[in-house]
């Protein structure tokens, strides 16, 4: 009872903080492409909105992958839509011994892997600014790792069980880093360069 209980906080905590990211971004339903205006001899060239991926997996060894790229250019013709990227990606994973790959380019990106079970590994890497990286994980040997390059990140890892490792790994300046554990025999690091 007690298990199942934490795993529903887990994922009320896991869909609050989807919710705060999602409005923080201002990421609403897909609309139609910004159009900048190109020069007189070219015709108009649509700028990236961004992408939305969501992976939902039940069972054991299961593997997940989410590559996302956009333009992470001051000078993109896309200005003043300068934050291509824009991404979003949600994996969701039951069971044991899982993989989920997140890799996002580009800024004001969002990515979130939700595990419960033994042995499962997440991994989110993101290059850009303004990026929001949230890992939540109940069971026991479980691995996260979070890295991000580029300013002004938030990375968010929440652990529940035996024997979790968290790793968080940030490249720039005003960067935050959260991992909070609960069980025994966890261990944490975040590095801040």
């Amino acid at each position: 009872m007690r298990n199942k209980v934490l795993v529903l906080a887990l994922v009320v905590l896991f869909v609050l903080g989807m919710t705060s990211m999602v409005a923080a971004f201002g990421w609403g339903p897909p609309g139609p492409p910004p159009w900048v205006p190109g020069p007189p001899s070219q015709p108009e060239i649509p700028c990236d909105p961004g992408d939305y991926a969501m992976i939902n997996q039940v069972g054991s060894w299961n593997d997940a992958m989410v590559i996302q790229t956009g333009e992470y250019n001051a000078s993109s013709r896309c200005v003043p839509y300068s934050s291509i990227g824009n991404n979003v990606a949600f994996v969701t994973q039951f069971g044991m011994k899982h993989e989920a790959l997140v890799n996002q380019t580009g800024g004001e990106n969002f990515a979130s892997i939700l595990s419960t079970g033994y042995g499962d590994k997440a991994t989110i890497y993101q290059n850009g600014q303004y990026l929001a990286a949230n890992v939540f994980q109940d069971g026991f040997r479980n691995n996260a790792d979070v890295r991000q390059v580029g300013a002004k990140n938030l990375a968010t890892v929440i652990q529940s069980g035996v024997k979790n490792n968290a790793v968080v790994r940030q490249n720039d300046i005003n960067d935050v880093a959260k991992i909070m554990q609960h069980g025994y025999r966890n261990n944490a690091t975040i590095i801040q360069n």
